[in-house]
């Protein structure tokens, strides 16, 4: 399918995926933090068939995932409608250290010999919104973060 958008044509793929894996982060209050971004769609400049070493301008849609693990000492009453993020600035914060944290890249490919891209989310910083629990009463969390999008090597989206 081709997209006019406001950059241009493109052209609307669904990438297979080769490899998704869950990012894990432990916090010094006992918490730990299971997240990934999940690639699921990609815009490719219609037409465009880089070489090796030369860059195409691709638009993705991403997806976030967060899944908390609390030790019972930090649960609350399960909370059915959590706040939504937009109001979530007007709760009281504590900022959570991050003693551990594991990263890595979520890989796929692309149709018609495009190759493939990889994505990592990557965190800067996450916050505890104090009082506020999930659905599942664990504690509720805001976690900073941005995704990287960059192209594989042939050999990371090889048919085995």
């Amino acid at each position: 399918m081709i997209r006019d958008t406001p950059d241009g044509e493109f052209e609307e793929f669904e990438p297979e995926i080769i490899k998704e894996v869950w990012n894990s982060y432990q916090l010094d209050d006992g918490s730990r933090i299971h997240a990934r971004v999940v690639l699921m769609k990609v815009l490719w400049p219609k037409g465009a068939q880089p070489k090796p070493g030369e860059g195409v301008q691709v638009q993705g849609r991403l997806s976030p995932l967060v899944i908390i693990f609390s030790p019972a000492k930090l649960r609350g009453t399960p909370n059915p409608t959590p706040p939504s993020p937009a109001i979530l600035p007007n709760f009281k914060t504590e900022e959570s250290e991050i003693v551990d944290a594991k990263e890595d890249w979520n890989v796929y490919r692309l149709p018609r010999k495009l190759g493939g891209l990889k994505t990592k989310m990557v965190v800067s910083s996450i916050y505890r919104v104090v009082g506020v629990f999930d659905q599942f009463g664990d504690p509720f969390y805001i976690v900073n973060s941005t995704t990287v999008l960059g192209p594989t090597s042939p050999r990371e989206v090889a048919t085995p």
